[in-house]
């Protein structure tokens, strides 16, 4: 009993030097209490891990939005998936639509800056490349452009 209590402390410390919970509200927690309150968040914590809410929460069935980076990066998977082989083609010749609408999606202002960039990577972004290793590789080179925003 004693352990019991003590992991409970525990819990209640640790979320509680957390402060203010800013989450997007959802679980059998928030249905409990939306406040936004150390004790708020305490109290929402305690009853989500009670009820094991996490297959609920991460299906979607239980108010939880996925976040968006999360969805960023699901738009970026599924325009390289749809789009590799042209994509491939047009980042040879360094220019055209696939490339203008890419940059925008990795969130860069001057495409024609993206362009001899891709060009350049071109062989480690594409060569034997899937999907997913291109959408890391374009991560990784873009980064900086889409910090511009």
């Amino acid at each position: 009993m004693k352990k019991i209590f003590a992991t409970l402390a525990v819990v209640l410390i640790s979320t509680t030097l957390l402060a203010e919970d800013k989450s997007s509200g959802c679980g059998a927690g928030w249905q409990v209490t939306k406040s936004m309150t150390t004790s708020g968040s305490v109290t929402r914590s305690l009853t989500n891990a009670t009820f094991s809410q996490s297959l609920a929460m991460t299906s979607g069935t239980s108010g939880c939005a996925k976040h968006d980076l999360v969805m960023q990066e699901k738009e970026k998977i599924h325009y390289v998936e749809s789009n590799l082989i042209p994509l491939r083609r047009e980042v040879a010749m360094g220019e055209g639509e696939r490339i203008n609408a890419l940059a925008a999606i990795w969130g860069c202002q001057n495409a024609e800056s993206v362009s001899p960039s891709l060009k350049r990577n071109y062989r480690q972004l594409f060569y034997k490349k899937n999907p997913s290793e291109v959408v890391q590789g374009l991560n990784t080179l873009l980064a900086s452009c889409s910090l511009k925003v």
